[in-house]
């Protein structure tokens, strides 16, 4: 199992792990290089009745973007290299077991929906659509059912299992230290509250899904081979 962002998903493409590794756990991965920042900016919510860090009218990260693409994109290196931009691999090449954790409040997000929406054959977002509600939820609040904006899982006839969770009301990096720092800069004391519970969900969420799943699927093999 690999959990990761960019481009831990390119990597389980490649020849040397596509065998060794079953199950990718992505949280708010950056996995298509080709769309501009402006229009990956467009594609969430902004919400400025939550106040502090999380109502700015900008993405935080919309500044760093020519950091990131800096970063990571080699000189004539092509955007839609798999290795950069998992989007444009062959799916048939990546692990059977995929899972995709996007926040709300991030300008990837719609980028890692698409992805899984391509993995799955579910149907893709239209042009200018915007990932998760304008509605803001409760303290701690998941949507784990009943709304697939948010939850939905894909169990394809080959046996690949495609899971899409959104967190609402999240920026990206929610579950990190540095959600701490920008809490304490903006005096946002519910912004911290808010992530750290979902943090704990998404984890039991994810641990949960890893031992029904890849690591149950693992020992039926290998009672099989025995």
């Amino acid at each position: 199992m690999v959990r990761g962002r960019q481009p831990c998903a390119g990597l389980t493409a490649t020849p040397l792990l596509r065998s060794k590794v079953s199950a990718v756990v992505a949280f708010y991965p950056v996995v298509d290089f080709v769309p501009g920042k402006d229009m990956k900016a467009r594609s969430r919510p902004y919400k400025a009745a939550l106040g502090g860090f999380r109502g700015q009218e900008r993405d935080y990260l919309y500044n760093l973007i020519d950091t990131f693409e800096w970063a990571y994109l080699g000189p004539g290196q092509s955007r839609t290299d798999p290795l950069l931009s998992p989007t444009h691999t062959d799916f048939h090449d990546l692990p059977k077991y995929v899972f995709t954790v996007g926040c709300e409040l991030d300008m990837f997000a719609m980028e890692a929906l698409k992805f899984m929406c391509k993995l799955s054959g579910r149907e893709m977002p239209a042009v200018g659509n915007i990932v998760g509600r304008q509605e803001i939820g409760s303290e701690g609040e998941l949507v784990t059912e009943g709304d697939e904006r948010f939850a939905w899982e894909e169990i394809m006839d080959d046996g690949e299992v495609y899971r899409w969770l959104l967190v609402p009301d999240v920026v990206h990096g929610f579950d990190q230290d540095i959600i701490q720092l920008f809490a304490w800069l903006w005096r946002d004391r519910a912004m911290l509250t808010d992530a750290r519970i979902k943090r704990d969900k998404v984890i039991d969420i994810v641990g949960q899904w890893l031992l029904e799943g890849p690591f149950k699927a693992g020992q039926n093999r290998e009672r099989t081979q025995i």
